[in-house]
């Protein structure tokens, strides 16, 4: 009993108390991320191929939150060929075999390519608000990201693949 009361006090004084934009309470909470991959991509050499790669959902909780401000920020790794903006797949089998890529911000083949932010590329970055959240969720965001794959590419038949590790961070 005595718990719950001192919660019900602390939750009844913090809500009398005029807050200021820099104020931010948070008793307990977290964020979550979940990625979701869609690495099925066709191609044919006299047409450029995209598709969605990946889907990241940020998730925000709080048993008790007031006026938190998130930051938030997604950087996307090279890859294997180590340069993010001459990413390739390989060949399942024949690693002499590869097939160049990009990880774009939209389905446009002009839209910025995803990176860590140098040589050109652009990191998906933002804020999420919350104003009040009791034994729920804050905010959350969710961010897409898209394969490209130029045409003209004269390579072997079968499967290629890439690997790239991809940063979260929350502040």
């Amino acid at each position: 009993m005595r718990n719950k009361l001192g919660l019900m006090l602390l939750l009844l004084g913090l809500m009398g108390v005029t807050p200021r934009p820099a104020l931010a309470v948070t008793l307990v909470g977290g964020c979550s991320f979940t990625l979701t991959s869609y690495p099925t991509v066709l191609y044919s050499v006299p047409t450029a191929s995209a598709a969605q790669a990946s889907r990241i959902v940020i998730d925000c909780t709080g048993v008790l939150t007031l006026l938190a401000t998130k930051t938030w920020s997604i950087q996307y790794g090279a890859g294997a060929s180590g340069n993010q903006t001459a990413r390739s797949l390989v060949h399942a089998t024949d690693s002499n075999s590869k097939l160049n890529y990009s990880i774009r911000t939209t389905s446009s083949p002009s839209s910025s390519i995803l990176g860590d932010g140098s040589g050109g590329t652009v990191t998906q970055s933002g804020t999420l608000q919350c104003a009040v959240a009791i034994l729920a969720s804050c905010a959350s965001t969710t961010q897409d990201s898209f394969i490209h794959i130029p045409s003209g590419q004269f390579v072997r038949a079968g499967s290629y693949s890439d690997a790239m590790v991809i940063t979260v961070t929350v502040n």
